[in-house]
């Protein structure tokens, strides 16, 4: 513990016995001034003050760490200068700033620093490492456990708390979701943010027109509409739309004005890593806030994006894909060109996986059946095929063996 060194200056010498004291500070983002860094510091000066034998070796501060595990910068720092035996002392305001993990902190005071023949003072709970005899670590133990208690027990309160909001259909996170902002006149509501709104209707019409998520990104790309995280924060930092941003909003059931909340969940008190909440646990509150889009207009949508478009290199898409299946094999049809003509042909036979249907369907004579087929059934007549026009009509169109087609529809056929 101490070291001597042999120098005829006596200063020196006094220097050289003082005890290296490690003052190790610790608060998390969620406490009050109660335990802040400059209250923590000034307890440990004033407490060292008078003790002749003592002296600061450094402080070790963690600002912003929880005390649930010892993750933390400065714990490593001050447990790697232990290890290489710069220090005789650690002191700190209590316990819980070591940490609130009892089988951690328990490791700490009674493995790691009884090997260095390091002592430990907890100040507000009168242990002194220097003077207590052996029977303080069952005190400290107890501490230990109390002290991870606390942590476990607040955040399970503050869970049930923000559980009863959510079942109430109070929105409770930072930010709305994009096309929403939260309301300036009653707390945990949102109502539609006006210009947000107009480009998530803008990306549910033009799925339906038959534009895929590639397209609408370069669009908004192009427009340089701002991102959702830009226009929620406020910022223009000139970050581009992407089709994983397009998924998102198309996939959210919020537009459509339902809540749904606890998408995530922390795994434990100790362990703030989020896991994805399963379908049962997750709080739904129907017709909670004005709709942006109809649920009508959603559902068509969604079987929009059941059938994917698929986007080539040149950012073109085939208005039949997602439709197009094999009838033998159930594989999807995949598209092929001739110097005259586009066609499709089992993807499985093309590509020999066992499918023997090598019958090929052109393009253009089924966009003339399809055609036919939707002008018997409706008034208004069309001479051009549009993917909304084939979703509204078709489920599925499928290549027999024999080369004929077989079209199902979503309506009842006259």
């Amino acid at each position: 513990m101490y070291q001597y060194h042999f120098n005829l200056n006596v200063l020196e010498v006094v220097l050289i016995l003082k005890l290296r004291v490690a003052a190790y500070i610790r608060i998390s983002k969620k406490e009050k001034e109660v335990n802040s860094i400059s209250n923590q510091k000034d307890l440990i000066d004033y407490y060292i003050k008078d003790k002749e034998d003592m002296k600061i070796y450094n402080y070790y501060v963690d600002n912003g760490y929880s005390g649930t595990n010892f993750d933390r910068p400065e714990l490593k720092r001050m447990l790697k200068d232990i290890s290489n035996k710069k220090i005789d002392i650690v002191i700190v305001k209590d316990l819980s700033r070591l940490g609130r993990n009892y089988i951690e902190v328990g490791e700490l005071l009674d493995s790691l620093l009884p090997l260095y023949d390091v002592k430990l003072i907890s100040i507000n709970d009168n242990i002194d490492g220097l003077n207590d005899e052996e029977d303080s670590y069952l005190l400290k133990g107890l501490l230990n456990i109390y002290n991870e208690n606390y942590p476990r027990d607040i955040s399970n309160k503050v869970k049930t708390a923000l559980t009863t909001k959510k079942v109430n259909g109070e929105f409770v996170t930072s930010y709305a979701p994009y096309g929403y902002k939260k309301s300036r006149y009653e707390k945990n509501k949102i109502t539609i943010d006006a210009e947000a709104a107009k480009t998530v209707k803008m990306i549910f019409d033009s799925i339906e027109k038959g534009l895929s998520k590639k397209e609408i990104v370069d669009i908004l790309n192009n427009k340089k509409i701002r991102t959702p995280m830009e226009h929620i924060k406020n910022t223009n930092e000139g970050k581009k739309w992407n089709v994983s941003m397009i998924t998102g909003i198309l996939n959210n059931k919020v537009y459509v004005g339902d809540l749904i909340q606890q998408k995530r969940k922390r795994i434990s008190f100790k362990n703030h890593k989020f896991v994805k909440t399963k379908e049962d646990e997750l709080i739904i509150t129907k017709n909670n806030h004005m709709e942006i889009i109809s649920k009508e207009q959603f559902e068509r949508v969604q079987d929009i994006i059941k059938h994917s478009v698929k986007v080539n290199s040149n950012n073109e898409y085939d208005i039949f894909s997602g439709y197009l299946k094999c009838k033998e094999c159930e594989s999807n049809l995949t598209i092929r060109k001739s110097k005259e003509y586009t066609y499709y042909a089992c993807s499985s036979y093309v590509r020999k996986r066992g499918c023997n249907n090598k019958n090929t369907l052109r393009k253009d004579i089924l966009e003339k059946k399809v055609i036919k087929e939707i002008n018997d059934r409706q008034a208004i007549k069309i001479d051009k095929l549009n993917r909304k026009y084939i979703f509204d009509l078709i489920n599925m169109i499928y290549l027999n063996e024999d080369g004929l087609i077989d079209i199902k529809y979503k309506l009842k056929e006259n």
